[in-house]
């Protein structure tokens, strides 16, 4: 299959390219964007990393939040401007750079951090810094609302005996793949940064408890209808879900 394939895929889905291969944009809400949209609101803003076309930071400014948007892309950033309306624009600010090297803010100033399926291209180095990061942003009892793709999908099925036997000799991190590209299915990681790096429920839930906080809800993802069925698991493991909360 070429590249042009995978991304006809995707578009027939409803999925839309990102512009700088980070793979694709959907606006289809799952149980961790929504919970982050619709929480109440905080004197403190919310902060989404990885927003793309901002439909989650829009969203939860229209239910009264203050929203730090943040992406790698500015193109992207500037999409989200203009579907922003224009009097909620006081209520926004888009920062565009990699986080958290090029996003300068302040300590304990933030409610809650967003991050869909942005840290599976984090090495677990990566993942730590990322999370240690969040944690002092964020403030006493704030949340971090983040998603990931699971060993399970179908696109990477081909490395799953290697996670498998990984996992049971006790490898600190499973479902890093070092070399993504020859696993792929669909031709799609030419899409992508360089690290694919997947989780199932258990680890991913260890990377927040290992890092402090206590986890509030944590699920598998089901993706049919969201992502080509091409790359749906056999049995709804698609991606996975975590609301945690930092210890006051």
């Amino acid at each position: 299959m070429m590249i042009s394939d995978s991304h006809a895929l995707f578009e027939a889905a409803g999925c839309a390219m990102t512009l700088n291969n980070t793979g694709v944009i959907t606006d289809s809400k799952d149980f961790v964007s929504t919970a982050f949209c619709n929480q109440p609101v905080s004197a403190f803003p919310l902060f989404e990393i990885g927003a793309g076309f901002g439909s989650n930071s829009i969203s939860a400014l229209k239910n009264g939040h203050t929203v730090i948007c943040n992406d790698l892309s500015k193109e992207h950033l500037e999409i989200a401007s203009r579907n922003v309306p224009a009097e909620m624009l006081q209520r926004i600010t888009f920062l565009d750079g990699k986080f958290p090297d090029e996003i300068d803010l302040t300590e304990n100033s933030i409610s809650s951090i967003l991050c869909c399926r942005v840290l599976h291209f984090f090495n677990g180095q990566g993942i730590d810094k990322m999370l240690d990061a969040m944690s002092k942003l964020l403030i006493p009892n704030g949340r971090i609302y983040a998603t990931v793709e699971t060993p399970f999908i179908g696109n990477w099925k081909s490395f799953r005996p290697e996670y498998e036997a990984r996992l049971a000799a006790g490898h600190p991190y499973p479902g890093l793949i070092e070399n993504h590209r020859m696993h792929d299915s669909i031709a799609f990681s030419n899409q992508i940064p360089d690290v694919l790096h997947l989780f199932d429920l258990d680890s991913f839930k260890k990377l927040f408890t290992d890092h402090g906080f206590v986890i509030e809800q944590a699920s598998y993802i089901n993706r049919q209808g969201v992502f080509p069925v091409e790359c749906l698991s056999d049995d709804g493991r698609d991606s996975v879900g975590v609301i945690a909360v930092k210890q006051a």
